[in-house]
């Protein structure tokens, strides 16, 4: 992480993931309560291969990892993709 070409790499993919973040919310503006995704999607993704999420969401594993966790909730943009992944295991 040290080395120029390392941080210019990181800067790049912080820069591509924020105006990703931004384009997705001026298509769904509103506030995106974190309450919903607490309530209505973490509960099924309890028993959900972080594999999948990963696949699903392009997220890192440790990012998935923490989502999991209840101790991370991810962009608005990633609901729906957690949705569709949670609601397809049964939850026990």
């Amino acid at each position: 992480m040290h080395q120029p070409d390392a941080r210019r790499k990181l800067g790049h993919a912080n820069s591509r993931r924020l105006r990703k973040a931004a384009t997705w919310e001026r298509k769904h503006p509103g506030p995106h309560d974190p309450d919903i995704f607490t309530h209505d999607i973490l509960p099924g993704l309890r028993f959900v291969p972080l594999r999948s999420m990963m696949k699903a969401t392009g997220l890192s594993l440790r990012t998935c990892s923490r989502v999991r966790q209840g101790k991370t909730v991810p962009h608005a943009r990633w609901w729906d993709a957690f949705a569709l992944l949670a609601s397809a295991l049964p939850i026990t």
